[in-house]
């Protein structure tokens, strides 16, 4: 009788976790569409600013610091000039 209880209790458990990630699942889906459509928005915004905001610390060489004039700079630096470029704006780190 103790086995039959704990195996019904495992189940109920069981059913409740997978009940969550079910539900879970749903927003995810929905909400990857919002995403999509914001994405969407941020694009057209950044090409009406004319600038993409980049963020950098700077103190991880070589992909980002700051050279001796104080100048941000980097392999981060120059691949975030050249997708703004390729977006047509400017960078702004």
């Amino acid at each position: 009788m103790k086995k039959r209880f704990i195996g019904i209790f495992m189940t109920m458990i069981s059913l409740a976790v997978l009940g969550g990630c079910a539900e879970n699942s749903t927003e995810s889906a929905s909400t990857a569409g919002q995403e999509e459509q914001q994405t969407d928005n941020l694009l057209e915004d950044i090409r009406e600013r004319g600038t993409i905001t980049i963020a950098m610390e700077g103190t991880w060489a070589p992909w980002t610091y700051h050279d001796e004039n104080g100048n941000l700079t980097g392999y981060d630096v120059e691949v975030g000039q050249l997708i703004a470029e390729k977006l047509g704006v400017e960078p702004d780190f």
